[in-house]
Formats: C-alpha cells, sequence, structure tokens
C-alpha cells in the first residue's frame, strides 16, 4: 500500500465518530476561515460605532453651542436635544461643550 492510500485510509476520532482526515482537515480550514471573518467583521462593526459615537458627539457639541448663541442673544433658555452616548470615544468634545457654558456663565464671553 503506497503513501497516499495510508494517507486517504487514516482516520482521526472526534467525539466517538471516525472522520477522515480530509474531512478533518477540511473543517479545521473552514474553522479557520469563519473565524477570521468573525474577526474582520467585529473590528469593522467597532469602526463603525466609533464613527456613530463621534458623528454623536459632533451633533451634541452642535446643538449646545446653538443654544448658548441663542441664549446670548434672545436671553432664553432653550431645551437641548441630545444624542445618548453609548461609549466614551471622544470625550474632549463634551469638555469643550462644558468650557464654553462655563465661559458664558462667568461673562468671560461677549457678543
Amino acid at each position: 500500500m503506497n503513501d497516499a492510500n495510508r494517507q486517504n485510509r487514516h482516520c482521526a476520532r472526534l467525539a466517538g465518530v471516525i472522520v477522515s482526515a480530509k474531512i478533518h482537515a477540511k473543517a479545521l480550514e473552514d474553522l479557520a476561515a469563519e473565524r477570521a471573518k468573525r474577526e474582520v467583521l467585529s473590528l469593522s462593526a467597532q469602526s463603525l460605532q466609533a464613527h456613530v459615537d463621534w458623528l454623536c458627539l459632533l451633533v451634541n457639541q452642535l446643538e449646545q453651542e446653538r443654544a448658548i448663541l441663542y441664549r446670548k442673544i434672545t436671553h432664553l433658555e432653550i431645551p437641548v436635544p441630545s444624542f445618548a452616548q453609548h461609549s466614551n470615544a471622544l470625550p474632549a468634545l463634551t469638555e469643550h461643550v462644558r468650557d464654553l457654558w462655563a465661559s458664558l456663565d462667568d461673562g468671560s464671553v461677549t457678543d
């Protein structure tokens, strides 16, 4: 019996089931490919979530700035809508908005 026939007849035992080595190797290759696809999709989802978080923060900042300017012109308080944050992607933007509010309250921002 030559080596090729021996290798084809070689069997691996998995969970009590006899499976040929070729089928076992193919299953392992498929598993590795699916895990790689899952990893790529996971990284893509994380990237997209970071973009969404950044856009939410930017819209929130613009709404806050609009409210500050409106308050400065009309001397009226208006409610400020905002998107909920699911992660702290860019906390520096929210700090910037807080600084703007503080400078408006202490009078350092003038017409």
